[in-house]
């Protein structure tokens, strides 16, 4: 062994009972007060989050299909009343065509066809913010059933903030190029939740939740088809409506 090591050796031994006393004279870290340990066990635990994807929620949920299969029948319905009136235009059309401009038969024909597509644009007008409307009312009644459901699962499952998935769809068919791009992109803005284990998903639990019929869980009353007519149909019944041509002459 070298001299160097023997003399490391012989300083440890006589600074150990040194550094044992400094270490047994060293100042106690103090108790928490009774304060201080009370808080501590009072102090709220974080909470737990979940999230679910309402849309997958929504398409799955049975009053929504119902809905929309009720908004289904009015858009039929509204077409149809556009194909008859596009018939009844077709026609002022024709009376245009087989008779003089400058006669006064011609004048008169000319000045129904005008009428003609001023009542198909209001027609065509009205059955369209109707189903707008029909449209809004069935996804308020929706989003008004799921304020209800998800506290409720929230809860169960011992979740204290829901948080909701906006997941980023593909283009529709035909949509490409720039209108694809300027999409995925205003999606992907949108997206609030990147990335949510399946642990703290809620989603299926929401989904079953909302199969179970409750009270007050009421769809909508049938629409009524109370669709407007133009002064034309009510009086000669005759009408034809959608896809009116609209301003054209």
């Amino acid at each position: 062994m070298s001299t160097q090591h023997l003399f490391a050796v012989a300083c440890l031994l006589v600074a150990g009972p040194f550094l044992s006393a400094q270490d047994a004279n060293a100042p106690a870290k103090p108790a928490p007060s009774a304060s201080e340990a009370a808080a501590g066990r009072n102090k709220p635990a974080a909470p737990m989050v979940g999230v679910v994807d309402l849309d997958k929620a929504i398409e799955n949920y049975p009053r929504w299909i119902e809905l929309q299969e009720r908004l289904k029948v009015m858009s039929k319905q509204a077409e149809e009343r556009m194909k008859q009136f596009q018939a009844k235009l077709e026609d002022a059309r024709g009376a245009v065509k087989i008779t003089n401009p400058d006669s006064e038969d011609g004048k008169q024909a000319q000045f129904q066809l005008e009428i003609t597509q001023q009542e198909g644009k209001f027609l065509y007008n009205a059955l369209n913010e109707k189903l707008d409307a029909e449209q809004q009312k069935a996804m308020l009644a929706v989003f008004e059933d799921l304020e209800k459901a998800i506290p409720v699962v929230a809860k169960a499952r011992g979740v204290g903030l829901v948080l909701r998935v906006h997941q980023v769809p593909q283009p529709p068919a035909g949509i490409t190029g720039q209108r694809a791009t300027t999409g995925r992109l205003r999606a992907f803005e949108n997206k609030q939740v990147w990335f949510a284990s399946e642990e703290v998903d809620l989603t299926p639990d929401l989904i079953k939740y909302l199969m179970v019929p409750r009270d007050g869980d009421k769809a909508a009353t049938p629409p009524k088809n109370d669709s407007p007519k133009t002064d034309a149909e009510k009086k000669d019944g005759a009408g034809k409506p959608a896809e009116t041509q609209q301003g054209s002459k």
